[in-house]
């Protein structure tokens, strides 16, 4: 990340974020979508890179509601054969993918998103009989399908994805824009207010990581 004041700055291309009575600029693209997924659906949160601002906040559907959501819940309870159950899957994932590709769009074609910070990590996950055969493995491949949905959606509009794994979202964001702990809690502050209620901590991580991946 480049500060301003460091040689080399060039203005245009940086955003100036008031925190408190520092001004910080923040290099990368104008706007950023930062989503928080869930199993069916996720939060998106848009956030402006010239003021602390939130541009949009939506909670968006992932997975119609005529198919399971937990759908490796849903063929490891039935204990279907694994070639039916990765019938199962891929059905769901094909539904995903396309409300996933819907709503990314409509998001970006609204604010002008360049960049998407993804409130998730990526894992690898065994074959599908070993997954069947471990119920905590469904959870984590349930994660994955929405993870992955995601950032195929960004990749399809050539936009480019952040992963903040969840644990890490606050400690990322402090290092990747030179903020204390004080200073994260002001800039939250202010982009909570700039569109009000709800603000919850899915609304806070996804913004956090919508201004990572402004700063990556």
């Amino acid at each position: 990340m480049r500060l301003g004041g460091r040689r080399g700055f060039r203005p245009a291309l940086f955003a100036r974020v008031p925190v408190g009575r520092r001004t910080l600029y923040v290099g990368g693209v104008p706007t950023a979508i930062g989503v928080r997924p869930h199993t069916g659906w996720a939060i998106l949160v848009a956030v402006d890179r010239d003021v602390p601002a939130v541009l949009r906040r939506e909670r968006v559907e992932l997975c119609p509601p005529e198919l399971p959501r937990q759908v490796y819940h849903d063929v490891g309870e039935r204990k279907l054969p694994t070639g039916r159950a990765q019938a199962r899957i891929s059905l769901v994932e094909a539904a995903v993918e396309q409300a996933t590709r819907a709503a990314l769009r409509d998001a970006v074609r609204a604010t002008g998103a360049q960049a998407i910070g993804l409130v998730a990590e990526g894992r690898t996950l065994p074959e599908l009989q070993s997954i069947l055969r471990a119920h905590p493995l469904w959870h984590a491949a349930e994660g994955q399908l929405y993870r992955d949905a995601l950032a195929a959606a960004a990749e399809r509009l050539r936009l480019p994805v952040l992963d903040v794994p969840p644990r890490r979202v606050r400690s990322d964001a402090k290092q990747a824009l030179s903020l204390s702990d004080a200073k994260i809690d002001a800039l939250l502050r202010s982009l909570g207010s700039s569109i009000g209620p709800p603000w919850q901590r899915d609304h806070k991580d996804a913004a956090l990581a919508a201004l990572v991946a402004l700063a990556s």
